[in-house]
């Protein structure tokens, strides 16, 4: 269930980067390289439609949305209403986390943002972390690479890609696959120590905005819940400034509540006798 407010709430330098139209040459550990070192333009702004599904959650739902990303570890996400405007906000300050619920007149507030994305991910994932696979940036940068190949173009899963395998905290374990013609990230899947699946992410091919790269589309599924939620990128732009905040500020009329007791208070629900 912590994964799920983890997605719910995601969903979860304009450095001049290099012309990207030219293939990595090299050997799979070179397209490993080239794929950290791609640049990826920030700040950066998006218009997304998302669509939400989930059997066992009773939820199916679509609506469009905005993304602002400010790195490392700011951003803002606004899911918005049939009128147009936002009734869901979840923005972080790089330090605090904060989802603001309109309808409900209620703001969800942790004060360690970094603690409850930790707790959401099973402890593989930062917040930074986070926005990168949102904007199709290869995260986990410090993780300690244990495999690198490349699979044969018979590959029935994934023919022709570079396979990565990264050690996570607690015995946890990521795996990436990448496109060596551009050094973009295909595929992430996120292992628990047990090696089931906790998170998935699939990426469309990517298209080109300005000289960079930027996914047109991002699938996440939790298998445990069945859900999934898809993004489609309307639009991506660069920003010539950071926003000075990205933290909506909250009416006086609105009750403020720990959003780690609501995780709770949502798993124990979850998990209770039907």
């Amino acid at each position: 269930m912590r994964t799920v407010v983890w997605l719910s709430v995601v969903a979860l330098c304009a450095c001049p980067g290099r012309r990207p139209t030219e293939p990595v040459a090299g050997s799979p550990e070179s397209v490993l390289q080239a794929a950290r070192a791609r640049a990826v333009p920030d700040p950066l702004k998006s218009r997304f439609a998302i669509k939400l599904r989930s059997k066992p959650l009773d939820l199916a739902a679509s609506t469009n949305g905005g993304l602002i990303i400010d790195r490392p570890g700011q951003g803002r996400v606004d899911l918005f209403g049939p009128l147009g405007g936002s009734v869901v906000t979840v923005a972080s300050d790089g330090a605090g986390l904060s989802v603001l619920l309109v309808q409900q007149k209620k703001d969800l507030v942790a004060l360690d943002a970094e603690s409850v994305v930790r707790a959401a991910t099973g402890g593989v994932a930062s917040l930074d972390d986070a926005f990168a696979v949102l904007s199709g940036d290869v995260p986990f940068d410090l993780a300690e690479v244990r495999e690198v190949d490349l699979l044969p173009p018979d590959d029935p899963i994934h023919p022709g890609l570079v396979r990565v395998r990264l050690a996570g905290p607690k015995q946890t374990m990521v795996e990436l696959w990448l496109d060596p013609a551009n050094a973009t990230m295909r595929e992430l899947v996120a292992l628990d120590k047990k090696g089931d699946s906790v998170m998935s992410a699939k990426y469309d091919p990517y298209e080109l905005v300005g000289t960079d790269l930027m996914p047109s589309r991002v699938e996440l599924y939790v298998p445990s819940l069945d859900l999934l939620v898809e993004t489609r990128y309307k639009s991506w732009e660069v920003l010539a400034t950071p926003p000075q905040t990205l933290v909506p500020v909250v009416p006086d009329t609105f009750v403020v509540e720990s959003l780690e007791e609501a995780i709770k208070k949502l798993a124990e629900k979850e998990l209770a006798p039907k």
